[in-house]
This record gives structure tokens, C-alpha cells and sequence, in this order.
């Protein structure tokens, strides 16, 4: 719950002091991070493979990200992109502290836990002076968007792969969110797609690959606790 709280305010306060273009360079890191960290407690190891995968990634997604982007990334919100940083590496650490409960406890157990005491970590002042009578429909429907497809979604999906994949399958295919942004940006009519942006996509979708076939097909088989 801690990493999950200091993720969300790092990057809230960090894109608040930069551009999007550094957010999304900067969160290009993460799967890089939680590589090295898996490596660091032993839950992970370096090999030829992985290596080019993640590079290959890499590169692919920075070339996608800066050539939509129509501008070079400002480098003067050195502040900005700092706290970003450390919001990738509080999520990075996040993945791989939480596997062996991942293996243990079912999504939602985790999350039943999680949410509740994020939020009295962060505090349910300002939720209860909310005069929720007031708050019109459209933006009723807003937050409970935000608080299920961008939230607890991605987060339910997450903790499920953990039981079955290592925290580095996980986060590699963090390098696609570029590519999907750009392919729906292109079918409405929002972007173009470019030789070199489809090229990077190729890129992307090729280190993907080689980090998924450089585990052995033997998905660990999660041990359920009580709920």
C-alpha cells in the first residue's frame, strides 16, 4: 500500500512540474527497474536475451513517444522529472516486493486490503467533507470511471499475471502503451502513422517477444491462502 500511495503522489506532483513527453521517457524505465531490482533479490537474473529484449523495447518505445511528441523534451524541469523517477522506481520496487503475497493471496484479497489502507494512510478527511448530493451527474460517472477502468482494473489484471508470470513479463509489456496509444490516435483520425513510428512498433513488439521466450514455459502455480 505504501509504494502503491507514493507512486500515485510522486507522479501526481511530478506531471504537475513537467511535460508529458519526460513523464513517458522517464516511465520507460520501469521495466528496466524492476529487471535490476528482481535481479538484486534474487528473484531474477540477467541473461543475453533479456538484455536485448529490453532494449529493444526500449529503444522502440522512446522513438514512438518522441516522434509524436513534434518537439525535442524540455530538459529544464529537472525537479519535475526527479519526482517522476521516483515514482517509477516506488512501482518498480512494488512489483517484485509484492510477489511472494501475490503467490499467496488471491487479486481481490490483496486489493480488499490494499485500498482501505491506502486510503487511511492518505487520509478520509477530504472524502467525507465531500458533499457528494452536489456533485453532478456527468462527474459522478467520471470518478467512478476513473476509480474502476484506469484504477482497479489495471491493478486486478496486474496482481493476476504476477501469480503466473515473473514481475519482468509483467512490466516489459508496459514498453506496448505507446503503440496502443498511437494505433487508437490513428484509427480516430487524431494521428498519422509514420515508416519510422511503425518500425519502432516492430521494435517494440520484437523485444516484447524475446523476454516472454527467454523464461521456460513453467508458469508458477499460485498458492491461495485464506481469504
Amino acid at each position: 500500500a505504501l509504494m502503491g500511495i507514493a507512486k500515485k503522489l510522486f507522479l501526481m506532483v511530478g506531471i504537475q512540474h513537467t511535460s508529458p513527453i519526460d513523464a513517458s521517457i522517464i516511465a520507460t524505465l520501469g521495466p528496466i527497474l524492476v529487471l535490476v531490482i528482481s535481479v538484486m533479490f534474487l528473484v531474477d537474473r540477467f541473461t543475453p536475451m533479456k538484455v536485448l529484449g529490453m532494449a529493444l523495447g526500449l529503444a522502440g518505445a522512446l522513438v514512438v513517444i518522441l516522434s509524436g511528441s513534434g518537439m525535442q523534451a524540455p530538459s529544464d524541469k529537472l525537479g519535475g522529472d526527479a519526482v517522476v523517477l521516483l515514482a517509477i522506481v516506488a512501482s518498480s520496487f512494488s512489483m517484485v516486493w509484492l510477489k511472494e503475497l501475490i503467490m499467496r493471496y488471491k487479486p481481490v484479497t490483496l486489493l480488499r486490503w490494499i485500498y482501505p489502507v491506502a486510503a487511511v494512510m492518505i487520509g478520509l478527511g477530504p472524502l467525507l467533507r465531500t458533499d457528494f448530493s452536489a456533485m453532478p451527474a456527468h462527474v459522478a460517472w467520471i470518478v467512478a470511471y476513473v476509480a474502476v477502468v484506469p484504477t482497479f482494473g489495471p491493478n486486478y489484471l496486474l496482481i493476476y499475471s504476477l501469480h503466473y508470470v515473473k514481475p519482468t513479463i509483467s512490466s516489459i509489456y508496459f514498453y506496448l502503451e505507446p503503440v496502443i496509444a498511437t494505433a487508437i490516435s490513428v484509427a480516430m483520425h487524431m494521428d498519422t502513422l509514420s515508416w519510422d513510428r511503425a518500425l519502432a512498433s516492430l521494435a517494440v513488439f520484437a523485444g516484447v517477444l524475446l523476454v516472454v521466450l527467454s523464461y521456460k514455459n513453467h508458469p508458477s502455480t499460485p498458492r491461495h491462502a485464506g481469504e
